[in-house]
């Protein structure tokens, strides 16, 4: 008896981060279209989606998973072109790290001052 309680907590449990998961997956088209804009609220947001649906103890790699497809079909490209390592691929800091590096918006200053002198 215990063991179906248990049972029905756990699929319970895994319908409720499915459900999660298809929240933040809704918005995929409208996250690739304005990542590099909203990069920081986003992954903000996703950090709290982290902490809410319990995902920020399970491991890194099932972390580092969540956000790649939570991110869209798009990332794991931008991944590949970051030079990360196997290993590094593996740890979510780092991966998140890497994205930072890559949405971090290069700004040219010639352009942004000629812009401001006009």
């Amino acid at each position: 008896e215990a063991y179906k309680q248990q049972l029905e907590q756990s699929t319970q449990q895994t319908e409720a981060y499915k459900q999660q998961l298809d929240y933040m997956s809704l918005r995929k088209e409208e996250t690739e279209k304005q990542m590099p804009d909203d990069w920081p609220r986003w992954i903000a947001r996703f950090d709290k989606f982290r902490a809410a649906a319990g995902l920020a103890e399970d491991s890194d790699e099932k972390q580092v998973n969540t956000l790649l497809y939570c991110m869209g079909e798009g990332a794991a490209a931008v991944l590949a072109l970051s030079n990360i390592t196997a290993e590094e691929r593996k740890v979510y800091l780092k991966v998140v790290e890497k994205f930072d590096a890559f949405f971090t918006v290069r700004r040219n200053v010639i352009f942004e001052r000629a812009r401001f002198n006009r």
